[in-house]
């Protein structure tokens, strides 16, 4: 999403891009799996990510998948604060939201492209969920 937007300030010259992609259909989010863009560009990577979703048997208005970059973070920040939980799938993204806003609802798990190398992780990431789903629950 980030280069679309290079692309349009530099290639096409654009100084404001409006960008409709967050509507009111966040508002009901109370779960976030974060990765970075790059993490999740593989068909593999996307389609566990899926399936992970799935596993929650969560109603899909209450669970977003987000690709964010540390660019894009601060952006974000008030709607991510706001969620019962944060499932962060980057070490990049864990350590920066870790250290910068102590306060949010933040759960650690291996990175998709992990996960597919060593499916050992799944296990790791699964207990993760469970303790992220409980922090939902507890919380809504």
């Amino acid at each position: 999403m980030h280069s679309y937007f290079d692309y349009c300030q530099q290639v096409l010259g654009l100084r404001e891009v409006v960008w409709p992609f967050r509507g009111p259909d966040r508002v009901q989010v109370r779960l976030a799996l974060l990765t970075e863009p790059a993490e999740d560009s593989a068909a593999d990577s996307r389609e566990l990510l899926d399936k992970m979703i799935l596993a929650l048997k969560l109603p899909a208005e209450v669970v977003a998948q987000e690709s964010l970059s540390l660019a894009e973070i601060p952006a974000e920040i008030e709607w991510l604060e706001g969620l019962s939980a944060v499932v962060v799938l980057s070490e990049t993204l864990f350590q920066f939201l870790s250290s910068n806003y102590p306060n949010m609802k933040l759960f650690q798990c291996p990175s998709p492209q992990e996960m597919l190398k060593n499916p050992a992780l799944k296990r790791d990431a699964w207990e993760t969920l469970k303790l992220a789903l409980k922090n939902l629950e507890e919380n809504s």
